[in-house]
C-alpha cells in the first residue's frame, strides 16, 4: 500500500511539472520573473519543483552564435532536427525522409532594419507538417556572405543525401523535395537576377521591357529554361554561382513558384488596388467599395473555423495578410463581385479563380488536369492587358502561365506552398531587443524538449463536445446521446443551432444542414440533418428542404 502511494505521489509530482513546462511554453508573454514568483510558492508545497524557470524549462546556458559580415548565426542541425521529429511521430514509418526547405527574410522590429532570415524545413511525406528551424541569421540586411551562411547546412545535406542516417536501427534516405521561397529569397539563394530584372524569370527566357517605371515581360510563348543551369548559357539570368551548386538538386526544378507569395500577395493584392483605387478603367467607385466591405463584414459569421481569418473592410487591404487574399479569390469573389465590378472585369477574374481551384485539388486536377488551367491562366494573362494595362505584367503575373508546370511535378499548390512556415517564428518568443538571436535559439529549444504526442495520435477519427437533449430525432431509431459538435481532425462540424458556419457538409454530392449528431449503442454516429434539393436554391433559411437525412459514420 506505502509502495502504491509512493508511486502514485512521484507521478502526480512528474505531471505537475509536465504541466507547468507546457503551460510556460504555450503562454511566451508570461514573464519569466512571474512564473520564479509562482515557483517560489509552489515550492513549499512541492518540493521536487525547482526556484528557477530556467531549469524548469531545461533552458541551455550558452548558445554558439557565428559572427558574420552583416550580422551574427546559428546553426542547429539538420540531422537532429529530423530525428526530434521522428521522435515526436511515433506513426511514422517511412524510411525516406523528404524535405522541403525555406528561406525567408523577416523585419524584426518595426523602428529598426533588422531582420532575421531562418533555415526551416519539413518532412513533405509526413501527416505532420510542423516546421522546424536548421539554422538563423540575425542582422541588420541579408546575411553576407551567402557560402557563409548555407555552408554548414550544405555539408550536412549533402552527407544525408549521400548516406543518410540511422534512427531506431532504420536507415532513412534522405531526399530533397523542394525549395520553397518568395520571389526575393529564390534570386539571392540561386544569384540570379532579382525578380525585378530584364532576365529576371526562373523557368523561362523571356527578356522583359521598361515600362511606366517597372519591368514587364509580356511574351508567355518563351522557350523553358531546364537543369543546365550551372552552364549558366542566360549569361543575363546570373549574377554569379550559388553554394546551391554543391548540391546534387536541379536549381529550376527545385524551386517551385510558391503560390502563397505569387498569387495571393502579389495577383489578388494587385487585382483588389486596381479595383480600389486602379485606373478609371476598373476602378470601382467609393459606394461599390463600401457596398463591397460592408459584404465582407457581413459574411463573417458564416465563416467555417478552417478559415484562419474573418473577412474585414476593403479600407484595410494594407494589412490583409495571405490567407485573407487566398479566401479571397477561392471562395468569396465569386460571389461578392458578381453584378458589382464591370462584367468583363469579372468573367475575367473568374479565369483566375478557376484554374486555382483546379489547381488547388487533387480531385480536380485528376478530373481536368493541369493542362486545363494552364489554358484558363494564359487567357488571363493574355487578358491582363487590355484590362489593367501593360504596368500589370509584371513578373507575378507572367508566373502565373509557369504554375501547372511545378503543379504537374510537385501536385496541388498546397504541396509547395509556403503556408506552413508562414509565423512560425513569432515575434511573441523575442520578449526584448537584447540579444534577440539567442533569446528566440533558447524559446525553440526549450519547445522542442516538449516529447508529446502529436495530435493525430489523440485523435485518430473524431470526438465527439457539448451533449444536449433537445433532438431533433429520428423515430423508432433508438440512440444513446446526443451532441453539438463533432471534431474530426482536419475539420469540424457542428449542428444549425451552435453554428451556422460550421453545420454543413456535402454528402453524395448533396449539400447537407447538419441538426443532430447522435451515437448509438455500437458506438457509431448519425448525422440527422436536411438535404437540400440543388445547389442553387441554398439561400440559408429560406431555403426550401426535403428530405430528413440520416448518414450512418462509421
Amino acid at each position: 500500500m506505502g509502495n502504491n502511494s509512493s508511486k502514485f505521489e512521484e507521478s502526480s509530482n512528474n505531471s505537475l511539472r509536465n504541466s507547468l513546462r507546457k503551460w510556460t511554453i504555450s503562454n511566451v508573454n508570461v514573464p519569466h520573473a512571474a512564473i520564479n514568483s509562482l515557483l517560489h510558492i509552489l515550492v513549499p508545497l512541492h518540493p521536487e519543483l525547482p526556484l528557477d524557470v530556467r531549469t524548469l524549462l531545461k533552458t541551455p546556458s550558452k548558445i554558439n552564435v557565428k559572427m558574420m559580415e552583416t550580422g551574427e548565426f546559428v546553426y542547429m542541425g539538420l540531422q537532429s532536427a529530423i530525428e526530434q521529429h521522428l521522435t515526436h511521430n511515433l506513426n511514422f514509418f517511412n524510411s525516406i525522409i523528404n524535405l522541403t526547405f525555406n528561406v525567408d527574410g523577416l523585419p524584426l522590429f518595426k523602428s529598426s532594419n533588422t531582420q532575421l532570415w531562418p533555415i526551416l524545413g519539413l518532412i513533405q511525406n509526413s501527416n505532420d507538417k510542423t516546421p522546424f528551424p536548421i539554422g538563423i541569421f540575425y542582422g541588420t540586411s541579408k546575411p553576407n556572405p551567402l557560402s557563409s551562411f548555407l555552408e554548414e547546412f550544405i555539408e550536412e545535406l549533402s552527407l544525408l543525401l549521400k548516406n543518410g542516417f540511422y534512427f531506431n536501427d532504420t536507415l532513412h534516405r534522405v531526399t530533397v523535395h523542394s525549395f520553397v521561397c518568395d520571389a526575393p529569397a529564390r534570386s539571392y539563394l540561386k544569384c540570379i537576377k532579382s525578380h525585378s530584372g530584364y532576365s529576371a524569370c526562373e523557368k523561362c527566357i523571356v527578356s522583359g521591357d521598361y515600362f511606366n517605371g517597372r519591368v514587364i515581360l509580356r511574351d508567355i510563348n518563351a522557350d523553358l529554361r531546364n537543369d543546365t543551369f550551372k552552364s549558366k548559357q542566360d549569361e543575363d539570368h546570373h549574377i554569379g554561382n550559388s553554394p546551391l551548386l554543391q548540391l546534387n538538386i536541379g536549381l529550376v526544378t527545385s524551386f517551385p513558384i510558391d503560390y502563397m507569395h505569387n498569387v495571393c500577395l502579389g495577383v489578388m493584392r494587385k487585382l483588389l488596388q486596381c479595383w480600389t483605387n486602379g485606373n478609371f478603367r476598373v476602378r470601382l467607385s467609393a459606394n461599390s467599395v463600401q457596398t463591397l466591405s460592408v459584404k465582407m463584414i457581413a459574411l463573417n459569421n458564416f465563416i467555417p473555423k478552417e478559415i484562419n481569418r474573418k473577412p474585414r473592410s476593403l479600407r484595410e487591404l494594407a494589412r490583409f495578410k495571405a490567407t485573407e487574399f487566398r479566401t479571397f479569390f477561392l471562395y468569396l469573389g465569386p460571389v461578392l463581385l458578381c453584378n458589382v465590378v464591370d462584367k468583363a472585369v469579372y468573367e475575367h477574374f473568374l479565369l483566375l479563380h478557376s484554374a486555382i481551384v483546379i489547381l488547388c485539388s487533387k480531385r480536380h486536377i485528376s478530373v481536368l488536369g493541369h493542362k486545363t488551367a494552364s489554358q484558363l491562366l494564359r487567357i488571363f494573362v493574355e487578358h491582363s492587358e487590355h484590362l489593367y494595362g501593360l504596368e500589370f505584367l509584371i513578373n507575378n503575373v507572367h508566373c502565373l502561365i509557369h504554375l501547372p508546370e511545378d503543379v504537374a511535378m510537385y501536385g496541388p499548390l498546397d504541396n509547395f506552398s509556403a503556408f506552413p512556415f508562414e509565423n512560425f517564428l513569432g515575434k511573441r518568443l523575442i520578449k526584448s531587443a537584447k540579444q534577440p538571436l539567442i533569446q528566440l535559439c533558447k524559446r525553440l529549444h526549450e519547445a522542442n524538449l516538449q516529447i508529446l504526442s502529436k495530435k493525430e495520435n489523440l485523435l485518430t477519427s473524431y470526438s465527439h463536445l457539448l451533449e444536449h437533449y433537445h433532438g431533433p430525432t429520428i423515430p423508432l431509431i433508438s440512440f444513446c446521446k446526443q451532441y453539438k459538435k463533432i471534431i474530426f481532425k482536419n475539420f469540424m462540424l457542428s449542428t444549425y443551432s451552435f453554428s451556422q458556419a460550421d453545420c454543413y457538409c456535402i454528402i453524395n454530392s448533396k449539400v447537407i444542414q447538419i441538426h443532430n449528431f447522435v451515437t448509438h449503442k455500437d458506438n457509431s454516429t448519425s448525422i440527422i440533418g436536411k438535404k437540400f434539393i440543388s445547389y442553387r436554391e441554398r439561400e440559408r433559411e429560406r431555403v426550401r428542404c426535403i428530405l430528413t437525412l440520416l448518414i450512418q459514420i462509421t
